[in-house]
C-alpha cells in the first residue's frame, strides 16, 4: 500500500494501534494485518485499508477479537 495519500497513512496508523492493543504487542499486530483472512475473501486487512470502508470492515474485525466474538 503506498501512503502518499494522507488518509491512508492515517488509516494505517488508527488501524495498527488498534491491533497492538488487541493483541498487545506491535510485532503480533503487524503479522496479523500481513496474513491474509478469510473472512475478508482471503485478502489481508492491510489491503483493505485502501478505503476507508475497509478500514471500518478490519476494525470490526479488531473489536470482535477484542471481546472473544470472533477469533
Amino acid at each position: 500500500m503506498s501512503l502518499e495519500d494522507p488518509d491512508k497513512a492515517v488509516r494505517l496508523a488508527r488501524v495498527s494501534r488498534l491491533a497492538a492493543n488487541v493483541f498487545g504487542d506491535t510485532e503480533k499486530a503487524r503479522r496479523w494485518l500481513h496474513k491474509p483472512k478469510r473472512a475478508l475473501g482471503g485478502e489481508t486487512p492491510l489491503a483493505y485499508l485502501a478505503t476507508e470502508a475497509g478500514a471500518r470492515v478490519v476494525e470490526e474485525m479488531l473489536h470482535r477479537i477484542d471481546h472473544g466474538i470472533f477469533a
